[in-house]
């Protein structure tokens, strides 16, 4: 069927215009390997064999293929350095819904006085190491300056059917949360007021003597991994057309496009603006947000003006939609031709942004802003804590960028 060639740029600089040349061969095609569709290669072919011209980003790869590859285009229009640009702006299609971690909370183990607000962390680590056996309080505090129309917590399964939203007792949702379907939902917006809000989560807490023993009795790594708790101490999560007021001056940004929000000041729940800033969604209210967001723009094409869309930027995944038809997938590349899909004059052109968990779970706590790589232990300090101190913990949030380069 063919040969199949694959080329990989082991530095992290980007290569222009790089020449392949391949014997006995009439075209070449690049393979994308999400969708398996061939895009055309600009080069010629002369004498049963092809020149083509190659751009590689760093780290990138590329496949080629001869098999049922499509025409070369000429090298002489070669405008693969030139990038669509746009002209009018860039505005969210539709606001997504918010989402904010409670990753602190107050502790009762009387039901009736409490502490003073505790990482999630350190609550459990004391636990474990207290070995504590009986009843406690959770208390999650939580900031209001404009009552959202909707909002709704999202819970781990912590063995009651109620929480108490300030003061109120009320039951748990049956809707199975996005995050895990073992997660319920439950719409608290009828029990919200300005100022302070408390989320209160009452638990049986306890731990089988094995727990112990694995965690403080010098097992191996293997079976320590294997380790399940019986009762877990975890955060929640605020769902809800909010925005975060979180001035974007008290985000400083750290290397690997992380930003650590360095203010004392409580996290409030705002009125959405209607707006979101596509190059980073991060320091614009959204700092916790996870999953797509939408923006549209119209782009004013002439005949022989660059066809291609370069998306650089911080994100998961992309799809790029041009009058109503979808482009591409984006995984593995930043580059999308749009040739095949743009008309001469106006055109509608929808870019869908899709980021990870990373933002809502964490880590949010490491003494740098953002881990390369990531192991279980950047997110529990477990056997760290000295009671209220653990040298690692570092208190304010991070979060890295989302969104993209225009």
């Amino acid at each position: 069927y063919g040969r199949l060639i694959y080329i990989t740029n082991l530095s992290d600089k980007e290569f222009y215009d790089l020449k392949v040349a391949v014997k006995n061969c009439k075209r070449l095609g690049r393979m994308n390997i999400a969708t398996l569709d061939m895009s055309q290669l600009y080069g010629q072919s002369s004498d049963g064999n092809v020149e083509i011209y190659l751009d590689l980003k760093a780290y990138e790869s590329a496949i080629l293929f001869e098999y049922q590859a499509p025409e070369l285009l000429s090298a002489s229009l070669n405008k693969k350095h030139e990038y669509i640009r746009f002209t009018e702006p860039l505005t969210v299609c539709e606001m997504p819904t918010n989402m904010l971690t409670l990753d602190r909370a107050c502790v009762s183990f009387d039901g009736v006085n409490f502490t003073e607000p505790r990482p999630i962390e350190r609550i459990r680590d004391n636990l474990l190491s207290e070995r504590y056996k009986g009843e406690l309080t959770l208390s999650f505090p939580f900031y209001i300056k404009d009552i959202p129309t909707r909002l709704e917590v999202v819970t781990e399964p912590f063995g009651s059917d109620t929480i108490t939203v300030n003061g109120k007792v009320i039951p748990i949702g049956d809707k199975s949360a996005r995050l895990d379907r073992s997660f319920r939902v439950t719409d608290i917006s009828q029990y919200l007021m300005i100022g302070e809000n408390r989320i209160e989560l009452k638990i049986n807490y306890w731990q089988r003597d094995y727990v112990y023993y694995v965690l403080y009795g010098g097992v191996s790594e293997t079976l320590r991994n294997c380790l399940v708790f019986d009762t877990e101490i975890e955060s929640i999560y605020l769902l809800g057309d909010f925005a975060l007021d979180m001035p974007k001056n008290s985000f400083k940004e750290y290397p690997n496009n992380a930003f650590r929000y360095e203010s004392d000041e409580p996290i409030c729940l705002i009125k959405q603006k209607g707006s979101l800033d596509i190059t980073n969604i991060v320091t614009d209210g959204y700092p916790f947000y996870c999953g797509e967001v939408t923006f549209c723009t119209t782009l004013d094409y002439k005949q022989g003006a660059p066809t291609i869309f370069r998306l650089t930027g911080r994100y998961a995944t992309a799809k790029v939609i041009v009058n109503g038809s979808l482009v591409s997938s984006l995984i593995l590349t930043e580059y999308v031709e749009l040739k095949e899909f743009l008309e001469v004059g106006k055109n509608t052109v929808a870019i869908t942004l899709c980021n990870n968990y990373r933002n809502l779970l964490g880590p949010h706590y490491k003494q740098a802003a953002e881990l390369i790589p990531v192991s279980p232990k950047w997110f529990s300090f477990e056997k760290k804590w000295n009671g209220a101190c653990c040298n690692e913990f570092k208190s304010h949030y991070s979060f890295v960028r989302f969104g993209i380069d225009i």
